[in-house]
């Protein structure tokens, strides 16, 4: 492995790194499962080459380099000395496409070490690069893309085209420049112009994304527990399953931002019988911001063992036990990592959420059933007025319709209303009543409906929704937070 001592380092050239390069490529051999020690959006570049989008990240870095009090080379030999068996050279610079054309030269050259596009070397480097590590670089983005072999025949048809027109100038590539990016692709197709715009024009003015393929690694994080004797108590077992997330959190597959959408869960029970279970999250969930207790996680684990034991009693013919199985031993897999780019930087970074999405989201997370949402229509009646948002309208536009009538009916209208009416010969005894609001049914809608409703405090100190029809019926409808 690389040490600290033999790496050079052109920082003495510059009295502190300017800014915060955000992607980072890393020439070595990395440990397996460690792939996303720096960042989750990793590509593999080539044979051992690693390149690590750090975009997302950039605050939590920086936050976490300057309690460490260390600089930022410092920190990237520190954390990649961690997770690779042995590395090289490490370069970083506002675009991919330097980053990597940066550590070619440089090793062309016979040169290892860390390189920030920074320092004054590797500007000058960016400036005077040799036209073996130029088309070296274009070779590996061709090899390693995700075109169809038709497509890259045909690139390297244009390959060849591109290498006689420059053997033709007798000059380097680092000095042509003042080639317009259209004219490279007139001649030698999109494909060169992309590479074109990323060598010589900056991140603003090359429009051409950079063709990131994400590295998915077949490594699924896991724990394996076997138990000194048989265990049936949910209090027990819940207090192993905290010691295994724990064990899990520390993996260094999952980085600080990586979020869980789904567990798989495989239990064997006295009789050696394997049953396995899948464990989904609507909202991807964070191993490290649920430490100690990990309540999402164990109301989801407890439903399922709640499901586990019916099934192996229902199997032995026991029906109706207040305990669970005898449980042996198991396996807590973390089957999906929800690594999104979009979703990280528009919702999990996101600290101007709301306190009440926030509450909602944590409160999915201990329901059985999955939350489902709803908006109001344009309609009085109570059981009209409320629609599922995924029904495939359009909400924006549903929303502008119905503002007046929400403002005007969620203030006589409670927020919890029962899917079934409750009936009541009568309300008594109560404390109080008020009378809320009159509603009839549309006269054109069929069967005439008219509902006098009320908020009634009951003795039991709850506020409750209820509505009298046209008979004088009682109606429990919903309760008032």
């Amino acid at each position: 492995m690389s040490s600290l001592e033999n790496i050079t380092s052109f920082h003495q050239h510059s009295k502190e790194i300017q800014g915060f390069f955000p992607y980072v490529c890393i020439r070595g051999t990395i440990i397996k499962g460690r792939e996303y020690f720096l960042s989750p959006l990793v590509m593999k570049w080539s044979e051992n080459q690693w390149i690590f989008d750090l975009r997302g990240l950039e605050k939590y870095w920086k936050d976490h380099i300057q309690k460490l009090e260390m600089k930022y080379e410092e920190f990237i030999f520190l954390i990649a000395s961690k997770n690779f068996k042995n590395f090289s050279t490490i370069t970083c610079s506002d675009h991919p496409w330097k980053s990597v054309l940066l550590l070619q030269e440089l090793e062309d050259r016979g040169m290892k070490g860390f390189f920030s596009q920074s320092h004054a070397f590797s500007q000058n480097v960016l400036r005077n690069f040799s036209n073996a590590s130029w088309m070296q670089c274009f070779e590996d983005l061709v090899c390693y893309s995700s075109y169809t072999k038709a497509k890259k025949n045909h690139i390297y048809k244009q390959k060849k085209q591109f290498e006689i027109f420059i053997s033709r100038m007798q000059k380097k590539i680092s000095s042509l420049g003042f080639l317009h990016v259209q004219d490279i692709q007139r001649r030698f197709g999109s494909v060169f112009s992309y590479a074109w715009s990323w060598t010589f024009l900056s991140e603003r003015e090359s429009k051409n994304k950079f063709p990131w393929k994400y590295f998915y690694s077949s490594h699924h994080p896991h724990i394996k527990r076997v138990f000194d004797s048989y265990i049936r108590d949910w209090d027990e077992i819940s207090f192993f399953i905290k010691k295994d997330l724990t064990t899990l959190s520390q993996d260094q597959t999952l980085s600080r931002i990586s979020r869980v959408s789904a567990l798989k869960w495989i239990l064997c029970f006295e009789d050696q019988k394997d049953i396995q279970k899948e464990i989904s999250f609507s909202h991807p969930l964070s191993l490290h911001d649920s430490f100690p207790n990990y309540s999402s996680f164990l109301v989801q684990m407890e439903f399922v063992f709640d499901e586990i034991s019916k099934e192996v009693f229902q199997d032995k013919g026991e029906i109706g036990m207040d305990f669970g199985p005898m449980l042996f031993s198991w396996k807590i897999q973390i089957s999906d990592i929800f690594v999104d780019k979009k979703k990280f930087q528009e919702d999990l970074f996101e600290s101007e959420k709301s306190r009440s999405y926030k509450e909602i989201i944590s409160l999915s997370g201990q329901c059985k059933q999955p939350l489902q949402k709803y908006y109001t229509l344009p309609s009085f009646d109570v059981e009209d007025c409320y629609k599922n948002a995924f029904s495939g309208d359009s909400l924006d536009q549903e929303q502008e319709k119905c503002l007046y009538m929400w403002d005007f009916s969620s203030v006589f209208r409670p927020l919890f209303v029962f899917d079934q009416v409750q009936s009541f010969s009568s309300i008594e005894p109560f404390i109080s009543v008020q009378s809320l609001e009159s509603v009839s049914s549309s006269w054109w809608g069929g069967e005439e409906i008219q509902r006098e409703y009320y908020r009634v405090l009951s003795v039991d100190q709850n506020l409750y929704w209820f509505f009298k029809d046209e008979r004088g019926r009682w109606f429990k409808q919903g309760v008032f937070s």
